[in-house]
C-alpha cells in the first residue's frame, strides 16, 4: 500500500525519489494504522493522513 501511495504522490504532487528506509517507515506506519481497532472508519483514515503528513512534511 505504502508504495502504490507514493507512487501517486510521486506523480501528481512531484515528490522526489526515497530511500528504502522512507519507504519502510511509511509502510510501518500505515500497517500500525491498519492493525488499530477503530470505532469508525473515518478516524482511521484521518490518522492514517495524519501520519503520511508528517511523514512527507521533512521530505519537502
Amino acid at each position: 500500500m505504502a508504495a502504490f501511495i507514493l507512487k501517486d504522490l510521486e506523480q501528481k504532487a512531484g515528490i522526489g525519489a526515497l530511500t528504502n528506509a522512507q519507504v519502510e517507515a511509511i509502510g510501518n506506519g500505515i500497517t500500525t494504522i491498519r492493525n488499530t481497532r477503530f470505532i469508525d472508519f473515518r478516524f482511521r483514515l484521518i490518522d492514517l493522513l495524519k501520519m503520511l503528513d508528517s511523514m512527507c512534511k521533512p521530505m519537502g
